[in-house]
């Protein structure tokens, strides 16, 4: 049952949407959790009333769960909207994106230097960096806590660039952004610019750790209505999408689907949302600018 559910090929379809959808129980929950963890009220909206109008319907045959189509639109839209808030404010933010940069290339260089050098690591996270598998049980050991714990140890590293990239996250010296967005579609341009930045780069930091071109459109958090998709690729994810749709449910009527029904979902869905940034040391920021101005 729960490959079936993972595989989207359960039925009936509202229990797969439960668990992974437009509408799903993730989303519900995840859009106030970081609204509190970060101190905005971006991502807040009506959740009781949301579940009051909650509805199971026929759609193709197939039973789907959506909302009451008079008592739900607008609750949906401030969903909608809150999420895309959360996106523009939040999840897609410099600071944000800078922190995952980082992030990412502490995790690479820990794979690169962990048979050199005696780093210290936790069994299940030792066996990912390498690339090995691992049990349930350890995967689920595996949270917030035990990578910055690690990270305190890596900070201590006898490899430079590794204790490097951890003091600078455990101390908030996160790397800094310029937007490239206006260059980032002119290859030849841009091709241009990065090299100069990266010979710059090198005389002080290894390219490859310090330097990072960022497309928030390639976000793990992509949304269908929020962004709709692009480029190679388009025809399954549009595919994909179909299969996600927030239907509303008249009464004794056909289902609707939600932005057929709202003027502010089917803007959004016309909008396309790209942010390309170039992140780098702070110690590079002057000669950055000078490339790129």
């Amino acid at each position: 049952m729960v490959k079936e559910v993972i595989g989207r090929i359960f039925k009936p379809t509202w229990v797969v949407k439960l668990i992974s959808s437009q509408l799903d129980a993730d989303r519900l929950d995840y859009l106030f959790r970081d609204s509190l963890m970060t101190g905005t009220g971006y991502g807040k909206f009506d959740l009781d009333w949301l579940l009051n109008v909650l509805r199971i319907g026929m759609v193709n045959g197939d039973y789907e769960i959506g909302l009451d189509y008079e008592k739900g639109v607008k609750v949906a839209e401030t969903f909608i909207m809150a999420r895309y808030s959360m996106y523009l404010q939040v999840y897609y933010h410099k600071t944000t994106r800078g922190a995952e940069v980082l992030l990412d290339r502490i995790l690479n260089r820990a794979a690169e230097v962990v048979d050199k050098c005696q780093i210290e690591s936790g069994d299940a996270l030792l066996k990912l960096i390498k690339g090995e598998n691992i049990s349930v049980s350890e995967y689920l050991d595996l949270d917030d806590n035990v990578l910055v714990a690690l990270i305190k140890d890596w900070a201590k590293s006898e490899d430079g660039i590794l204790s490097d990239l951890c003091t600078r996250f455990l101390h908030r010296r996160l790397f800094k952004s310029i937007d490239i967005s206006s260059v980032s579609g002119h290859a030849i341009a841009f091709a241009e610019k990065y090299n100069r930045a990266k010979s710059i780069c090198r005389k002080q930091f290894p390219p490859e750790y310090y330097l990072a071109s960022d497309s928030a459109e390639n976000s793990p958090y992509k949304d269908y209505y929020i962004f709709p998709p692009g480029g190679e690729g388009e025809k399954d994810e549009k595919a994909r999408e179909a299969t996600e749709q927030i239907y509303l449910f008249p009464k004794d009527l056909n289902p609707e689907e939600l932005s057929n029904a709202s003027d502010v979902v089917k803007a959004l869905r016309n909008r396309k949302y790209i942010k390309e940034r170039l992140y780098f040391p702070a110690e590079m920021r002057e000669k950055i600018n000078e490339i790129f101005a």
